[in-house]
């Protein structure tokens, strides 16, 4: 879809100023977010952009400029499967001269994103077509307020110029849990997060019927609780959630192994000194 501008010659000859900018927020109204805009993996319900419009005058006529922005495509995605027969949203636009409270801390970000991109360029070879083709997909990504898909670009156009070797580490792991991601979300969005909630509540299970101590059972049923609260509450990407009940998975298997493994010992001191025992009883007799 595309938002344009739609001014009068009267009400820009009513603007003390050579520029406006005008503030679009879109909001989709929808049941079970099956329609919504995309920031790199991420699925939101509202989007933001802005609009320019640099006045002048032509024979006493208002109107933009050549140079202005007064229009900009919005695209929405809808997530459908074979069990849903009909998917309705709505969605609706606000406008305003001013940014919105919550447009705020994004326009930082990206303000922010803007000038590290600008730093980074001077050490990249943009005479190489696929990095100049990088530049300019960060920069729509800028331009559209897309933070974390902007974040990821800048990341990768990071290694690229060889600043650090921990950008390296970090866009991989961005890369591996948007493709983790992406699996689940090809079920369903929330599949990912119902399969981690439904498995921490096995690993309570498990904890509460092999044979730990006190305290090591009551700090792992606390971390396998938080853990599902987290998934419940999506309040960490997946992979890290499948990375905790995994670590607490390990720390069950090796704590009953290490009670059994000790077991084993003390019965073997048993057989040892048994029959030396048996011995002792004769001499006594």
């Amino acid at each position: 879809m595309v938002v344009a501008l739609s001014l009068s010659s009267d009400s820009l000859r009513n603007i003390n100023s050579n520029n406006v900018t005008v503030y679009v927020k879109a909001i989709i109204e929808t049941e079970g977010g099956d329609v919504y805009f995309k920031d790199g993996q991420n699925r939101l319900n509202t989007s933001y952009l802005t609009l320019y419009c640099n006045i002048e005058n032509r024979n006493d006529e208002y109107v933009c400029s050549g140079n202005s922005i007064s229009s900009k495509e919005l695209n929405a995605y809808m997530f459908s499967n074979s069990s849903q027969k009909n998917i309705s949203a709505q969605i609706n636009f606000y406008a305003s001269t001013t940014p919105f409270d919550d447009f705020i801390p994004i326009l930082q970000q990206s303000v922010s994103l803007r000038n590290e991109l600008s730093q980074l360029v001077s050490n990249l070879n943009t005479t190489d077509p696929n990095i100049q083709e990088e530049i300019n997909k960060t920069e729509e990504a800028l331009s559209s307020f897309h933070i974390e898909e902007a974040k990821s670009k800048i990341d990768n156009l990071k290694i690229q110029s060889g600043n650090s070797f921990l950008f390296s580490i970090s866009y991989f792991i961005n890369q591996i849990i948007g493709y983790i991601q992406s699996l689940f979300d090809f079920v369903s969005p929330d599949f990912g997060y119902t399969v981690a909630l439904f498995f921490s509540l096995i690993l309570i299970v498990l904890i509460l019927l092999f044979k730990v101590r006190k305290n090591g059972k009551i700090a792992l049923i606390a971390i396998s609780i938080v853990t599902a609260i987290l998934a419940l509450l999506k309040m960490l990407p997946i992979l890290f959630v499948f990375l905790i009940q995994f670590v607490v998975l390990l720390l069950v298997i090796s704590i009953v192994c290490a009670r059994n493994q000790s077991k084993r010992k003390f019965r073997s001191s048993d057989d040892y000194v048994g029959p030396e025992y048996d011995e002792i009883l004769k001499r006594r007799k």
